[in-house]
């Protein structure tokens, strides 16, 4: 089975600054900054959009706020709104972010998709699982089963830029205990490769998965964001 490459870079919010981040933005994205009120917000589109560029610009050598980032909606066409993605380059990419860690997905195989949640010990498993589950999938049992099967479910709908306009009933996976797979998603005819990703070194109150619209299989490189972004904010790429 083909190997698809794909790197997971991580970042912590805590621990970068919401002015030095905002410099590696694209102008349009710094004046969509000023525009939040909320601090998290704000933390949250910095990070994420700043791990992008900080990414890709390592991948290829160029200066971060060189990088077009476009959207487009897969429902409606619109360019006002959708799934991010890179305008005059041949690779796809995804964001995602639960409390104070962000994700970016790279690669150049086909469209990827790739959630994080972090888990809360107050969520009534019994009462939300009906929401993302069927009668006839497996019941995940506790908060690990649940957060590992809802990251699986979002990473898919991410990779086919479909996102919350789709009741995740609607995507059924393997069970928790089980290996990563889809099993069957009506709106998508494509092979689907999926994988959990194994956060429990250094986040492991966090459940996140990786989605790619390709055969194959999955082992993401996961890649240090915050130590990215501090070299970049300390004086750009050497």
């Amino acid at each position: 089975m083909r190997r698809i490459d794909c790197d997971v870079w991580m970042l912590r919010l805590d621990e970068i600054d919401e002015e030095q981040v905002a410099g590696l933005l694209a102008p349009e994205e710094q004046r969509h900054l000023r525009r939040l009120r909320n601090r998290g917000d704000r933390l949250r589109h910095a990070g994420g959009r700043s791990l992008l560029r900080a990414a890709v610009a390592e991948r290829a050598g160029v200066e971060p706020t060189s990088i077009h980032v476009a959207c487009r909606c897969v429902m409606c066409g619109s360019t006002e709104h959708g799934k991010p993605y890179l305008e005059e380059r041949d690779e796809y990419m995804s964001i995602a972010h639960s409390s104070n860690l962000v994700l970016v997905a790279l690669t150049e195989a086909a469209p990827v998709g790739v959630d994080v949640e972090k888990r809360d010990s107050s969520t009534e498993v019994d009462l939300i699982a009906g929401y993302i589950v069927v009668p006839d999938e497996p019941t995940p049992v506790g908060l690990t089963e649940f957060y590992r099967t809802w990251c699986r479910k979002e990473a898919v709908v991410k990779a086919c830029g479909v996102g919350i306009s789709i009741p995740l009933r609607e995507v059924r996976v393997t069970a928790p205990n089980q290996e990563a797979a889809l099993v069957s998603f009506p709106k998508l005819n494509a092979p689907v490769a999926l994988c959990d990703i194994d956060l429990s070194t250094a986040h492991a109150d966090y459940a996140a998965a990786l989605a790619v619209l390709a055969d194959g299989s999955l082992a993401p490189r996961l890649r240090d964001g915050t130590s990215l972004i501090r070299t970049l904010t300390r004086g750009g790429i050497s």
